[in-house]
């Protein structure tokens, strides 16, 4: 969220863009070097939850955790998308900051409620399934649950990992939409970045 908001409030941003490079090569750069340090940090916390369960897991087991990881920094990269796109549509960091907070608490609490609260609501069978993909597919976090819990086989253990038996989104599919999640607000973030004026 402070990537573009925050440079502009400390005046930095008219420095960097001084350089030859262009806006959509910002966006892009600030994009994949927070990743990276992401993927690293993902990466690097996973690997020692690995370490302390020991090395005598088969090689399921160790693929189930390494797409795991894999699929974590795929989400990370989801919010990081939606907060640069914050960072570029608001002139204050704070604002920016708290555009992206209240995205986490959409997508991570109250969508999932409000979803939940339609399937009681309508005994979950007046919702045709190519419906429930639907909304399934509109939340970044719904899809990183049924792409995770579905790999590892837990989807049973879970209420939105049960639905991972019963969908027609494919691990394939589910890494698509993650990735869809991810580009279109990257693509947003340019594009407004590339008309903003300093």
């Amino acid at each position: 969220h402070d990537a573009i908001a925050g440079e502009a409030e400390r005046g930095t941003l008219l420095l960097l863009l001084a350089y030859p490079v262009g806006r959509a090569a910002v966006i892009l750069g600030k994009f994949l070097g927070q990743l990276a340090i992401l993927a690293f940090a993902t990466t690097f916390g996973y690997g020692a939850a690995a370490l302390a369960v020991g090395w005598n897991l088969g090689a399921a087991a160790w693929g189930a955790f390494a797409a795991m990881v894999a699929a974590s920094i795929l989400l990370g990269g989801v919010f990081l998308a939606l907060g640069l796109l914050a960072s570029t549509l608001v002139r204050q960091r704070s604002t920016a900051g708290g555009i992206a907070i209240g995205l986490w608490l959409l997508f991570v609490i109250l969508y999932d409620m409000a979803f939940l609260g339609l399937l009681v609501a309508t005994g979950g069978h007046s919702l045709s399934p190519l419906l429930i993909d639907a909304l399934l597919a509109l939340n970044p976090t719904d899809g990183y649950r049924l792409l995770t819990l579905g790999m590892a086989g837990t989807g049973g253990l879970t209420g939105i990992g049960a639905l991972a038996e019963h969908t027609a989104l494919t691990p394939p599919v589910l890494v698509a939409v993650l990735i869809g999640w991810t580009a279109a607000p990257l693509a947003l973030a340019a594009l407004v970045f590339s008309r903003r004026e300093l």
